[in-house]
């Protein structure tokens, strides 16, 4: 079967563009439940739909599923379950900006943030009451890693701390 035509030119279709599009507004998704549900009655393969759409089979199927027992209605986002966050955007933004910077900036005696510290942050800067682990899940949230300092000998002689590395490392090489 000869083909007709010059080859598309997709070179400008950043897919991460479209899939935050996408996930802007659950009406959108809507429209892409129901494009492939008739694409699937239209008899196109289920593979391949699930392919250009980023899903998996279960979900189609239950995308299939939820349009056959409710009608229209079933396609539609639902709003997902769960308690509602305490930080939003905004003090989530402030609070990145805050982590940016030494505690000692701030006006807190600690060298570095931990769980405790972001509780007390919060409770001061936003009256907001959390545990550290919840602290601590934010911080992460926000990109940020714990750290732990490293430990310094005060009477630790770094020349004969370089000595005893290179010692260990040909002892190591013998093994």
């Amino acid at each position: 079967m000869k083909k007709r035509g010059q080859p598309v030119k997709n070179k400008n279709i950043d897919i991460e563009v479209l899939k935050s599009f996408l996930n802007e507004s659950p009406e959108r998704w809507e429209g892409v439940k129901c494009s492939a549900l008739i694409a699937m009655k239209n008899g196109k393969d289920v593979q391949d739909i699930c392919e250009i759409v980023g899903i998996t089979r279960e979900t189609l199927r239950n995308w299939r599923q939820s349009f056959e027992n409710k009608g229209t209605s079933g396609l539609k986002s639902e709003k997902p379950s769960g308690r509602p966050p305490k930080l939003n955007p905004n003090m989530q933004e402030a609070l990145k900006a805050a982590l940016l910077k030494t505690p000692e900036e701030l006006g807190y005696q600690q060298a570095i943030w931990d769980g405790n510290l972001v509780c007390v942050y919060l409770k001061d800067k936003f009256k907001i009451e959390i545990k550290p682990r919840a602290a601590q899940y934010w911080m992460k949230k926000l990109g940020f890693t714990r750290q732990y300092p490293r430990r310094k000998y005060i009477k630790a002689d770094p020349v004969e701390q370089e000595k005893f590395k290179k010692k260990i490392k040909k002892s190591f090489l013998k093994i």
